[in-house]
């Protein structure tokens, strides 16, 4: 009989998961930034281009404030939208309610048709809800699980942060030391096509964001090893 949990380990088990949700969405807001046209494009099947989306403020006040994980305005000849995009990393039981708050604030703020997208990362079975239907009020909005596109997908752009997202994806018939390694090597030759991306700093972020987000698949021993093989082998061919 499995042991019940006492509210201790609980409570214990709940701040680890927010630390490690909170380091992901920091990773993922900073590279989804980088390569939100291509992986729009790819989940949604559009055509952006870079003079289509615009900053604008991201946050929502009211009686209380949301900050929104990314916003930006597509803006398409005289057809104009806000792109909504959340990043989750465990299934949310309310993320409907909370995506259906962020639209009507939307919508009050700025007078224009919402889309809205919630990426799933998370190692578990996707569970939350696409909508909300009661009475007269009817919500949906687009929700996609990274586990169910193909890793290979994201190996044929040529944005790192992009690559690095295969990671998450599903590796279909390929064992992880065989996808993690083709992930590791699609790196190294975007940067030997690109002396920015060589440049150290550059070079090693990308690596180091691989590694923690392989965490959210239990792959980073894993990944790790590779990469230091990777980066052993590369270094001594650059020497």
């Amino acid at each position: 009989m499995k042991k019940k949990k006492s509210k201790k380990e609980i409570k214990e088990e709940e701040r680890i998961n927010e630390e490690r949700s909170n380091l992901f969405d920091k990773v993922l807001k900073e590279n989804i930034a980088e390569s939100l046209i291509p992986l729009v494009n790819q989940l949604f099947e559009l055509k952006l281009e870079s003079q289509h989306l615009h900053q604008i403020d991201e946050s929502l006040y009211q009686t209380i404030e949301r900050r929104p994980d990314l916003i930006r305005k597509i803006v398409i000849d005289d057809f104009s939208a806000i792109l909504h995009i959340e990043f989750q990393t465990l299934n949310s039981k309310e993320m409907h309610l909370r995506m259906m708050e962020y639209c009507t604030m939307l919508i009050r703020k700025h007078k224009m048709p919402i889309y809205q997208l919630v990426i799933y990362i998370g190692d578990k079975k996707m569970t939350m809800k696409d909508g909300y239907s009661a009475h007269n009020i009817q919500f949906n909005y687009n929700i996609v699980s990274l586990s169910g596109q193909s890793y290979e997908d994201f190996l044929q752009s040529e944005e790192p942060e992009m690559v690095i997202l295969g990671i998450l994806a599903d590796f279909g018939q390929d064992e992880p030391k065989e996808a993690i390694t083709k992930i590791v090597e699609k790196l190294q030759a975007i940067s030997e096509k690109n002396q920015r991306f060589k440049e150290k700093p550059v070079y090693n972020k990308y690596f180091i964001q691989l590694s923690i987000l392989s965490k959210i698949r239990d792959l980073q021993p894993l990944t790790q090893k590779i990469i230091d093989n990777m980066a052993l082998t590369f270094k001594i061919e650059d020497d």
